[in-house]
């Protein structure tokens, strides 16, 4: 079986594979970045990548990896409970 060539990124372009990575949960970031080849590779891309090439696959990749935190945010409270807005 041949070897797939290598592609060739930019520095930028390799930022934004490690900016995507970045949110994921430590042990997704392997996977992401495995089925993120896997998917050039099917691709079959010929030579370096165009950038909004490889920003739609680490969109769609990231996607299927990215598992937002709950939400747990609550609004800021006074010392005597929750603060009025003015005017109301």
């Amino acid at each position: 079986m041949d070897k797939p060539l290598p592609l060739h990124f930019s520095d930028d372009q390799l930022t934004q594979i490690f900016r995507a990575a970045a949110p994921l949960n430590p042990a997704e970031r392997v996977a992401f970045l495995e089925d993120l080849a896997a998917a050039m590779r099917q691709a079959n891309h010929n030579g370096a990548p165009g950038d909004g090439w490889l920003y739609r696959l680490i969109r769609e990749t990231q996607r299927r990896h990215f598992d937002p935190p709950l939400d747990t945010y609550e609004a800021p409270r006074g010392p005597r409970g929750p603060r009025k807005q003015q005017g109301r």
